[in-house]
């Protein structure tokens, strides 16, 4: 039987799963956003001079990079998704390892790659709920 603390972090860690796919979308749909802002906050330059004084391959290269970056974002989601529903819902030891050392990797990077640390900030914050909640159901077991 599903313990009420497995239940809780289960569900937080589907939602962390659903929340990254939903950034990468968001990101493929609105390209210019996901390119622009971080680039502005980065180099102090505005994307459009930057646009000007570059070659319309710089910019698709550019462009390309951040497409790359959301379908591995996807990517990610959806395996955090998968592990949740099917084997950390379950309490299996291993997946509470793979989310820690998965989650950790991917946001403690992001946290301190100079980008907008509101999704890292979030996405760790889950994590952290989602992990710490059940821990002792799942690894004392």
């Amino acid at each position: 039987m599903e313990s009420r603390l497995l239940r809780i972090g289960w569900i937080v860690m589907l939602i962390l799963g659903v929340w990254w796919v939903i950034c990468g979308i968001t990101m493929i749909a609105a390209p210019e956003v996901a390119v622009r802002a971080p680039f502005e906050s980065s180099t102090g330059q505005s994307w459009e001079s930057f646009v000007a004084a570059n070659t319309p391959a710089t910019i698709d290269h550019i462009n390309w990079a951040y497409t790359t970056h959301a379908t591995k974002q996807i990517a990610e989601g959806a395996l955090i998704i998968l592990i949740a529903l099917y084997a950390y819902r379950r309490g299996q030891k291993w997946s509470w390892y793979a989310l820690l050392i998965f989650g950790l990797i991917i946001w403690v990077t992001m946290l301190f790659s100079g980008a907008n640390p509101m999704i890292p900030v979030i996405s760790l914050v889950l994590l952290v709920i989602a992990l710490a909640v059940p821990a002792k159901d799942i690894l004392t077991q």
